[in-house]
């Protein structure tokens, strides 16, 4: 599983594997925090922030990804609209 490619990850979420959504968050959490308080500049409202967004990609079962995109840009792409 940790092993595993982000598309072979989001592909088993999508079919309703949620536990390797916790393989997702910890690869990327700490990036999408960071890009969210370069923007912010607040830490308790980045983490808010990240945390809807992380939210927002499980309630979406991750639809609207397209592969050929990346995670992170994928992720970061959702703080836009949550």
């Amino acid at each position: 599983e940790a092993g595993d490619s982000d598309i072979q990850l989001i592909e088993r979420f999508q079919r309703g594997d949620s536990k390797v959504f916790n393989l997702l968050f910890l690869r990327y959490c700490d990036r999408i925090y960071g890009g969210i308080w370069c923007i912010i500049s607040n830490p308790d409202d980045a983490l808010d922030t990240m945390q809807d967004v992380f939210l927002k990609a499980y309630t979406l079962r991750a639809r609207g990804f397209q592969e050929g995109f990346s995670i992170y840009s994928w992720l970061y792409l959702l703080q836009s609209i949550v």
